[in-house]
Formats: structure tokens, sequence, C-alpha cells
């Protein structure tokens, strides 16, 4: 399960808190995620490997909104406060 350093990070950065842990779902490689919930709703959050390029973690993050952008039914970021 996710540390309080997680909690404390979305809880600063985000108004959709609080967040509880639904589950931890399965990654591959040094990732992780977890299905949360909130008074706000669902939300999926992940943590990505350490050594992955910025560069790369900005591409994933911004491919679901392009789609979102033309009508693909993709997840959509949450933007911080």
């Amino acid at each position: 399960m996710p540390g309080p350093d997680l909690f404390e990070f979305l809880q600063a950065h985000y108004t959709a808190g609080p967040f509880e842990v639904a589950a931890q779902l399965q990654t591959n490689g040094q990732r992780e995620a977890y299905a949360l919930r909130s008074p706000s709703g669902s939300f999926v959050v992940k943590v990505t490997d350490p050594g992955r390029p910025e560069a790369v973690v900005r591409a994933d993050v911004g491919t679901p909104s392009v789609l979102c952008d033309h009508g693909f039914p993709a997840p959509r970021t949450l933007r911080a406060r």
C-alpha cells in the first residue's frame, strides 16, 4: 500500500480528496498504481519508475488528454492546484 508521502502529496496538490485506497493495481516494472475513492469520485494514481525520463512521463500523461480532445473515451488527468 502507498506510504503517507503519497497521500500528503495528493492532499497538497489536488482538491478531489480526501482519498482512500480501493485497490492496488497490477503494473509492469517498478511502477505503482492504486484505485482511489474520494467524495469527488473514483480515481487512479500511478507512480512511475524512478529512472523514467521526464519527456516519456509527460507523453504518457498528455496522450489521454489529446485522445479525449478528439472524442475518444480516454481517462483525463486531474489538474493540480
